[in-house]
């Protein structure tokens, strides 16, 4: 558990001091080494155990399973898993990717490049969000992503709709020109709390359905298929 090994790293943090008083051998240099190395390592366990946790969390939250009747304020959940949220709005920008360059990329289903990918979306989208938002990618199947936006506070729907758009544009655009990624994308509507994480989600894999009429390459808006008789 992370508690368990946050005592780990305490651990190793009491024994790295302990060993930095008097530095003086090439055993005791190699030891602090060694311990450092397990410090980085257990490190980025738990920064990989936290990951998880929190796109578990986000996934069910999509899905409408996340469990909020035990805090006594919904931000608590969200603070449980690390995430400090900037307001209550959110918005959710679904990321399919159609083809890559194999050249640039290899066999995007082998499992090493299948996490090169996600690293590479999640670190575009994720980058471009920050700029005025923050937001969280989560995969949701093969080649499939899910990027859960939550706004910053003194914004309105049509703004936090524009930078909704502005994001997945300029993320499709860098990902075609220097990885060779083709994406299509849908985009929700904003809405308000946990529950309204559930209904943005909803409204992307509609939204999505409609790629075959909009094609392959396109950013296709819940809104719009909303006011069309297809």
């Amino acid at each position: 558990s992370v508690m368990i090994s946050a005592i780990g790293v305490s651990y190793l943090l009491q024994n790295l001091s302990t060993q930095l008083a008097v530095p003086n051998s090439k055993d005791e240099i190699a030891q602090l080494t060694s311990s450092f190395n397990e410090i980085t390592t257990l490190t980025k366990k738990i920064e990989l155990q936290e990951d998880t946790l929190r796109n578990n969390f986000l996934m069910h939250a999509m899905l409408g399973n996340a469990i909020e009747d035990a805090f006594d304020e919904e931000r608590d959940i969200f603070l449980q898993h690390h995430i400090a949220l900037n307001s209550d709005m959110f918005g959710i920008i679904y990321i399919f990717v159609e083809a890559v360059d194999e050249s640039r990329l290899g066999d995007v289903r082998e499992k090493q490049n299948q996490q090169i990918l996600q690293f590479i979306i999640a670190n575009v989208v994720q980058e471009l969000c920050s700029e005025k938002h923050q937001g969280f990618l989560v995969p949701v199947a093969v080649n499939s992503y899910a990027c859960i936006i939550n706004f910053s506070g003194e914004t309105s729907d049509s703004s936090r709709k524009a930078d909704m758009q502005s994001v997945i544009k300029k993320s499709s655009a860098f990902l075609g020109q220097h990885f060779g990624i083709e994406i299509t994308a849908s985009l929700s509507g904003i809405h308000s709390n946990l529950p309204g994480i559930h209904k943005a989600y909803q409204e992307v894999t509609e939204a999505f359905t409609y790629r075959f009429l909009y094609g392959k390459g396109s950013i296709i808006l819940f809104d719009d298929i909303q006011e069309k008789c297809f």
